[in-house]
């Protein structure tokens, strides 16, 4: 096949705006889409080879696969093992274990599943995922596997190749247009709904351009128009849009339309063609290994969030070591006159069975807490916390927990009290129950993660939309059926749903993205969501949900914002130890009451009424060990067991003070 200079210069594009997007510059916010242009690449190269090679009738599965291996696995390899050293330094032993079994899920090519399933890759956990960007390679790779095999059978009967990489590329496109408003981590991650992708570029591969006779002006439009659409993505969509599906037409077409009338006599083609950004294309595979390990562990190693400045100069870091693999581990391994199948063969399934007994032994020893101190590893265990009958209590946009199957705690007791709200509620749940019996009353739980206690909204970008909304109103009605319930307590991570907006505490924490997690109201889409007057009916709708608890007699429990502290608690005290940092993780009193301004601003215009009370926890976590500050840990013990949600020590702290002003209200 002959080479074209015009690929790798597309390659050069793809793999910039992805590393410029890792590194946070607002201008590559579509950066991602770098990857369905590596996608579209990578499905022309192979069908071009698999196609050629059954046509000229000296296609082989072993040669093809013995390329493919000479092709990722060196490289691959050794950003893995510098990835493992610069764990054992930086990992606390929970990260070990979870990054131990990421390590094996990338030697067999499942990460994608393994990722799907544990890190949304538009959450702020991704950052710290050194391997997080290997669940391409893991696409790839399944392609690979099946794809030659599928072309070898189908020509072998006689059939046309590109109609059936034709009807599944449709098929694929469907699902996934499907998939990106109901599964979106399966639509992100899987094969099925990113075939159609390698799909695009393989039907550019089939298609008999030699019976076209386009002319020059058509070869200059289309290729000016497929390299615009791929600026204009990266330039104008975001992680807030349902992906990939429709929108991703734009840089896959993008794609496949350079590389169909791209060549050295257009404009396109001579501008891909040019010396630097060839020479960037040719050391992208490495340069897009690197760079997620160094930007993962930069964030790591620091207390607080590296600017992207600083990531942009560990960008250029990764180019470096790109080249140093490219010239020094990829080149060889693809030459066989310098690396012998045989040997090479070995050393791979060695230096794969060396990475999955590294994983297994993380798993074993529990990431070899060893490493460090006890009182390390006491507070480094917080991060292994999770909420107090978490699957049986809690619901989700997938398995939500109808009202009259929520969990209930000491139902014997005479007095009884709901709390109503997400994961935050969720958080305090058992602790509450604890100090509710001790004053005789119960507790029912009525929990949705991200869905606050305001009736008529719904949730900017959930899966399902409309779960909060109905959710909620039955609430309210098993509510005003069980007169027993007489004290409500409602309880959320209130300013996400307010601002809409992710933060930057001003002193390195940052947490969260735009418009994320905002409540809209349930008549109105998602183009709302920018929209000056959101804030306002969302407020109306708060507090027309007070009132109408309180119209039908039940005693109402708001209880105010928990201070976020932008950085995983049990991390950063972690790390503070080991820096030698004095004081404890706290976040700026100030920056708090600018954070929950806009909701704090909403409730104070509900009028004080006798059955109403306000619990405000700042009055516990905010001014007292520390002026000025909001603090995040006590007697050497995290609160939180990550940047915003209660751990049971955060939670008792909280319980003790609501407990308290139930009974100053005469409600205990």
């Amino acid at each position: 096949m002959k080479y074209r200079y015009e690929i790798d210069g597309l390659r050069a594009v793809a793999v910039a705006s992805v590393i410029l997007y890792h590194a946070g510059f607002e201008n590559f916010k579509g950066g991602f889409v770098g990857v369905d242009v590596f996608f579209v690449i990578s499905g022309y190269l192979i069908t071009k080879i698999v196609s050629d090679g059954l046509n000229e009738k000296s296609f082989s599965i072993c040669a093809f696969f013995e390329r493919r291996m000479r092709r990722i696995l060196p490289a691959l390899y050794i950003v893995m093992l510098f990835s493992i050293l610069l764990a054992w330094r930086y990992m606390l032993a929970p990260e070990m274990v979870g990054f131990g079994r990421s390590v094996m899920a990338v030697v067999f090519f499942v990460s994608n599943i393994f990722f799907s399933r544990n890190i949304d890759y538009f959450a702020s956990d991704v950052e710290t995922a050194p391997l997080i960007h290997a669940w391409s390679l893991s696409v790839e790779e399944q392609f690979y596997l099946v794809f030659p095999i599928i072309a070898a059978i189908w020509v072998a009967r006689g059939w046309s190749l590109i109609y059936m990489v034709a009807s599944l590329t449709v098929i694929s496109f469907a699902l996934a247009e499907w998939a990106s408003k109901t599964h979106p981590a399966f639509d992100f991650y899987y094969l099925p709904t990113r075939a159609w992708e390698l799909g695009v570029g393989a039907m550019v591969a089939l298609a008999p351009w030699h019976r076209l006779r386009l002319g020059q002006g058509v070869h200059e439009a289309a290729s000016i128009a497929g390299l615009s659409a791929i600026v204009l993505s990266v330039a104008f969509l975001d992680r807030n849009i349902p992906f990939p599906g429709v929108f991703a037409l734009a840089p896959v077409i993008g794609a496949a339309l350079v590389i169909g009338f791209a060549h050295p006599d257009t404009f396109c083609g001579r501008l891909l063609g040019v010396d630097p950004l060839v020479r960037v294309g040719l050391l992208s595979y490495s340069a897009y290994l690197w760079h997620q390990p160094l930007f993962a562990f930069a964030r790591l190693g620091l207390l607080s969030t590296p600017s992207k400045w600083l990531l942009l100069l560990i960008g250029g870091v990764a180019l470096c070591l790109a080249y140093v693999s490219w010239r020094y581990v990829e080149s060889p391994c693809r030459d066989k006159r310098l690396t012998p199948t045989r040997p090479l063969a070995f050393g791979a399934v060695a230096a794969g069975l060396a990475l999955c007994l590294f994983g297994i032994a993380m798993h074993h020893y529990a990431g070899v807490p060893g490493r460090y101190s006890p009182g390390i590893s006491a507070i480094a265990a917080g991060l292994d916390y999770r909420i107090p009958r978490f699957a049986e209590c809690l619901g989700d946009f997938d398995h939500v927990v109808a009202p009259d199957e929520a969990c209930e705690y000491h139902p014997q007791l005479p007095s009884h009290i709901a709390i109503w709200g997400d994961s935050h509620s969720a958080s305090i749940a058992g602790a509450l129950a604890a100090g509710l019996a001790e004053q005789g009353a119960s507790l029912k739980q009525f929990n949705l993660a991200a869905c606050p206690p305001i009736r008529g909204v719904h949730i900017f970008l959930s899966e399902r939309p409309n779960t909060c909304n109905v959710y909620n109103d039955k609430v309210f009605s098993y509510i005003s059926d069980h007169a027993e319930l007489k004290t409500i307590i409602l309880y959320a991570r209130w300013p996400t749903y307010m601002d809409g907006n992710g933060y930057d505490n001003g002193e390195g924490g940052r947490s969260g993205r735009s418009g994320h997690r905002a409540a809209l109201p349930a008549t109105e889409g998602a183009e709302f969501v920018d929209d000056p007057r959101r804030v306002e009916a969302v407020g109306a709708l708060l507090r027309a949900n007070v009132e109408k608890l309180l119209s039908i007699g039940r005693n109402v429990v708001v209880v105010y914002p928990t201070p976020e502290i932008g950085c995983l608690v049990p991390r950063c005290m972690a790390q503070r130890r080991l820096t030698g940092r004095d004081g404890p993780v706290s976040v700026s009193y100030a920056f708090f009451q600018d954070r929950t301004f806009t909701f704090r601003d909403q409730i104070d215009r509900f009028p004080d009424r006798p059955n109403l009370l306000r619990v405000k926890p700042e009055a516990v976590f905010c001014n007292r060990p520390l002026a000025g500050r909001c603090i995040a840990e006590s007697d050497e013990a995290p609160l939180y067991y990550d940047d915003n949600h209660l751990n049971d020590a955060g939670a008792s702290l909280l319980t003790r003070l609501i407990v308290a002003e139930l009974r100053r209200k005469g409600w205990l």
